[in-house]
């Protein structure tokens, strides 16, 4: 799953008018189904002439894996 935002919106809060107040989260690179046994399938291992390429399959030199990111938040709207 490379990225997934869900979020709520709460409206006509009692007591607080025409306030709106919306509650979120997300994530980016949550899971990844695969039988690749390095890092990242996505990743490459060196630069060469042709652009990136892998030395072997699973075999990841120097190549970091894409970071695993989650976001939180409230928004609120008078």
């Amino acid at each position: 799953m490379s990225n997934l935002t869900i979020g709520y919106t709460i409206k006509d809060i009692k007591g607080l008018g025409d306030t709106t107040i919306k509650l979120y989260g997300g994530g980016q690179n949550l899971f990844l189904i695969t039988d690749y046994s390095g890092y990242d399938p996505e990743g490459t291992s060196r630069r060469s002439e042709q652009g990136n390429e892998d030395v072997a399959s699973g075999i990841n030199i120097g190549a970091y894996p894409n970071p695993r990111t989650y976001t939180l938040g409230v928004k609120i709207g008078f």
